[in-house]
C-alpha cells in the first residue's frame, strides 16, 4: 500500500464511526490533510531547536555555506524563519503577518505596506532586514513567520530549514518563545535538528522542553553538539557518549545520531591547522546530516500514519466500550423496575406503563451494540491490517 491508500483507509474509518465527536473528527481530518501535504511535498521541513545561546544561527549559516543570518544580533530568535533553496541569485524575503497577509520585501510597494502596517522602518540590506524582523521581540505577535529563499548548498535543495525561537529559561519572553517553537513543531515540522552547546550540553529546562513539546519528533531527530572547540580534544568523545547516554536513558532513543562541530570555525575557514580541521569536519557533518535527513522523510510519514491509526483504533475500541456502558445502564433500570414490581411497590398497570418503553429502549440499544460491535470489529481489523503492512514496509 502507498501513502494515499493508507490515508483512504483512515478516512473511511473516521466517517464510519457513529459516535465520534465533531471536534475529534476535525482533528483527525486535519492530521490526515497534514500528512497528505507532506507526502506530496518533496521538501523535508526541518526545525532547528536549541537551548538559549546554542548558536543556531551560526550553525544554519555554516550549513548554507554563507552568512545569511546575523550572528549574535540578539539573545535569541523571536520570529521563526523558514529557509529554503532556490537556484537564483539574491535573497527573496516573504513576511507573513498574524492576520495571514503576505509581503514580499523584494518589492518596494510590499515593503512600504508592511512598514505602514507595523509602523516601522525596515533596513534596506536584506540580511539586516531578516535580523530586524526575526530577532525583535515586539514583532513576535505581529509577524507569524518569515520565509527566506536563497541559493545555497545543492544538497539542501530538498531540505527546508526552520530557525525557531530559542528556549531561554528565566527570561520574560521565555514562555512565549517556547509556545512559538511548539507551534512550529506541531504545524510545520517533519523532522528536527536539536542543538546542544558543548559547554552546557543538557540543561534540565531544555530536557523538559523536549519532553513536553518535541517528544513525537525525537526518534527521527538528529542531535548536534555545537561549539566543540571549547572542549579539550581528550574529552570530546566522552562528551558525545554522555549525550548519547542521556538521550537513551531519558527518552529511550536507541542509537541516536549525534554529530559535533564548530560551526563558527567552519564559516571563518582559517588557513591554520585547526581551522582546516573544523572546516573539513563540518563538510563531513553536512554530508552525513543531509543524507540522514533525506532518508528520514519516508520513515517520518510512516511514523505519523502509524500514530494516527493507533489513535483511531483506540477510538474504535472506545465506541464499543461506551455502547456496552449504555446497555448496562438500561439493563440496570429494567432490573430496578423488576425488583419494585416483585416487592409490590408498583401496580401492574404502573409497571407496564413505565417499563414497556424502557424494555423497548433496552432491546434497541442491545441491537445497536451488536451492529456496532460487528462494524467496529471490521474497522479495527482493517486498521491493524494497514498497520501491519506499514510496519513491515
Amino acid at each position: 500500500m502507498n501513502t494515499a491508500e493508507y490515508i483512504r483507509c483512515i478516512t473511511d474509518v473516521i466517517y464510519q464511526l457513529p459516535d465520534l465527536s465533531s471536534q475529534k473528527k476535525e482533528q483527525f481530518l486535519k492530521s490526515i490533510d497534514r500528512i497528505r501535504k507532506r507526502a506530496e511535498n518533496p521538501s523535508l521541513h526541518t526545525a532547528l531547536i536549541g537551548d538559549y545561546s546554542t548558536g543556531k544561527s551560526t550553525f544554519i549559516n555554516a550549513l548554507l555555506g554563507q552568512e545569511l543570518l546575523k550572528m549574535a544580533w540578539h539573545t535569541t530568535t523571536a520570529v521563526s524563519a523558514f529557509i529554503s533553496y532556490h537556484d537564483k541569485e539574491g535573497i527573496r524575503i516573504l513576511a507573513e503577518t498574524a492576520d495571514g497577509e503576505k509581503y514580499l520585501l523584494n518589492r518596494p510597494e510590499h515593503r512600504r505596506l508592511l512598514e505602514q502596517k507595523l509602523k516601522i522602518r525596515i533596513p534596506q540590506d536584506e540580511k539586516d532586514a531578516i535580523a530586524y524582523l526575526s530577532a525583535t521581540n515586539e514583532f513576535a505577535e505581529q509577524i507569524k513567520r518569515i520565509g527566506i529563499r536563497v541559493k545555497s548548498i545543492e544538497k539542501l535543495r530538498r531540505i527546508s530549514l526552520i530557525d525557531t525561537p530559542g528556549v531561554n529559561p528565566g527570561a520574560e519572553e521565555a514562555e512565549f518563545h517556547a509556545r512559538k517553537t511548539q507551534e512550529v513543531l506541531q504545524k510545520y515540522a517533519d523532522a528536527t535538528i536539536i542543538l546542544f552547546q558543548a559547554a552546557q550540553v543538557y540543561t534540565g529546562s531544555f530536557s523538559r522542553f523536549l519532553d513536553e513539546n518535541a517528544k513525537l519528533f525525537l526518534n527521527d531527530a538528529a542531535f548536534v553538539i555545537t561549539m566543540m572547540d571549547v572542549i579539550e580534544e581528550s574529552r570530546r568523545i566522552s562528551l558525545i557518549d554522555y549525550v548519547r547516554f542521556q538521550l537513551e536513558e531519558r527518552f529511550g532513543i536507541k542509537n541516536p545520531p549525534i554529530f559535533s562541530c564548530c560551526a563558527k570555525a567552519a564559516l571563518l575557514k582559517q588557513p591554520d591547522a585547526e581551522g582546516r580541521y573544523w572546516a573539513a569536519q563540518f563538510e563531513q557533518l553536512r554530508e552525513e546530516l543531509t543524507a540522514y535527513m533525506g532518508e528520514c522523510r519516508k520513515k517520518i510519514i510512516h511514523r505519523q500514519l502509524t500514530y494516527l491509526m493507533e489513535t483511531l483504533a483506540s477510538e474504535v475500541d472506545a465506541e464499543v466500550t461506551q455502547g456496552s456502558l449504555r446497555l448496562e445502564q438500561k439493563k440496570a433500570v429494567l432490573e430496578e423496575g423488576s425488583i419494585l414490581n416483585k416487592a409490590g411497590s408498583l401496580s401492574q398497570e404502573e409497571y407496564k406503563r413505565l417499563y414497556t418503553a424502557k424494555y423497548k429502549e433496552y432491546l434497541y440499544e442491545k441491537h445497536r451494540l451488536e451492529v456496532l460491535t460487528q462494524r467496529c470489529g471490521q474497522m479495527h481489523d482493517k486498521l491493524w491490517s494497514c498497520l501491519t503492512q506499514l510496519k513491515r514496509g
